[in-house]
């Protein structure tokens, strides 16, 4: 009997050992079309499945609208298909990847930037970045990504492919986020920056358990990077840029890129800083727009030097405001340096006069001290010494929390 815990989920309820997983795997006589509606073990006991005896799996979220599905494609009589194994064998553990070359997972993007792609990802992109070996054998993952998405399936399949125990931290706030990290002694962890962001300002001790904090999926916040180091004095800080087209393709220690020589001929920034792909990085789809090529990420970047940049927003995100163009990224970095401010998203009303105000929505982490307008003028003044003036946000409403996409990445109005 292997006893090490495969998976759990805090807020499920559910736990589940490599054991237990390889029981559930050999129980299973027939294989579904598609991954949905289904708890998060059960969606990793899916996959894994059709891992195992290499069949085509797609994932859809559990809680797409029908209008969503028929954008994807998908009649919603089908979503329940299942078919039967056509022969079935005794699992075991060491030998549930022995068909991952012939393997393949139909995922979609979250169509923010039009409407969403079906995406057909091998497992050679999937785990491209996943690293193997006697270094890692000891790792508690905790994912704090949508785990229908690519980046909740690499840390998937970084933990699996290493015997590692993954612990759900998605949707999970506050202080059932730290019960979870400390009652499965969690010591990599990777996720958003805006669920790093709610450890950052719930945390009242330092923690020097935690190794390993990967990021990714929002621009980078140097501030929040610098809170972090000094909750979690031991861990590598790591900066990831993804994409579900491409799976993880760069890596930092902070929120500047550089790319590898042996990456120079398959990434490149036109003449717009965009980031672009080559096709040979990307995933199977029927539905991704190349300039010859070449992919456009939408992702924009901006250079501090020679092949160093930062991604600073996507290319339809900025704002104009009486003529001058505002990243709403930049107002929100500045926002969230503020002691009292857990997290913040800026947005555009439209203004007939000046085209758009900026409006933004605030968490405050400590909402009983201050007042509203006391809050609102403390930092309306604070960005009036760090910002441009028309970049200083106009609107302020302020919440409990900030909405976020089924990726974890905030909604931009």
């Amino acid at each position: 009997m292997d006893s090490r815990i495969f998976f759990a989920d805090p807020k499920a309820g559910t736990t589940k050992t490599y054991s237990g997983l390889v029981e559930d795997l050999n129980k299973m006589t027939h294989f579904p079309k598609y991954v949905y509606n289904q708890s998060v073990y059960e969606l990793y006991l899916s996959l894994i499945h059709s891992l195992t005896y290499g069949y085509k799996i797609t994932v859809v979220d559990r809680d797409v609208s029908s209008a969503e599905l028929a954008n994807y494609g998908i009649d919603e009589e089908s979503l329940n298909e299942e078919y039967t194994l056509p022969e079935r064998k005794t699992l075991r553990l060491s030998a549930l990847l022995e068909n991952k070359n012939s393997w393949s997972v139909d995922l979609f993007t979250s169509g923010t930037t039009g409407m969403p792609k079906k995406i057909t990802q091998s497992y050679d992109i999937l785990t491209r970045n996943v690293k193997v070996g006697p270094n890692y054998l000891q790792d508690v993952w905790g994912s704090g990504y949508n785990p229908t998405h690519m980046a909740g399936l690499q840390v998937l399949f970084q933990a699996f492919n290493n015997g590692n125990s993954l612990i759900n931290l998605f949707e999970l706030d506050g202080r059932k986020l730290l019960k979870a990290i400390n009652k499965y002694r969690v010591n990599s962890i990777s996720a958003t920056p805006s669920l790093f962001r709610v450890i950052a300002h719930e945390s009242e001790w330092v923690s020097t358990s935690i190794n390993r904090l990967t990021m990714g999926g929002e621009p980078f916040d140097s501030e929040l990077s610098k809170r972090l180091a000094e909750i979690f004095p031991q861990a590598k800080i790591r900066n990831i840029y993804a994409s579900t087209e491409a799976g993880s393709l760069l890596t930092s220690k902070n929120g500047f890129f550089s790319i590898p020589l042996e990456k120079a001929t398959f990434i490149k920034i036109d003449s717009n800083n965009q980031l672009l792909l080559h096709r040979s990085l990307l995933a199977k789809s029927k539905d991704l727009d190349l300039v010859g090529d070449w992919y456009l990420t939408g992702d924009v970047v901006e250079f501090t030097e020679s092949n160093v940049f930062k991604i600073v927003g996507r290319e339809n995100e900025g704002i104009n405001v009486g003529g001058y163009v505002v990243n709403p990224n930049e107002v929100e970095q500045e926002i969230n340096k503020i002691d009292f401010v857990t997290e913040s998203l800026v947005y555009a009303k439209e203004s007939k006069l000046i085209g758009n105000i900026l409006v933004v929505d605030i968490v405050l982490n400590e909402p009983d001290l201050l007042t509203i307008s006391e809050a609102e003028y403390q930092i309306s003044q604070l960005l009036s010494k760090s910002l441009q003036r028309w970049k200083v946000p106009r609107i302020f409403h302020f919440c409990e929390n900030i909405k976020l996409t089924r990726s974890g990445k905030k909604v931009r109005l």
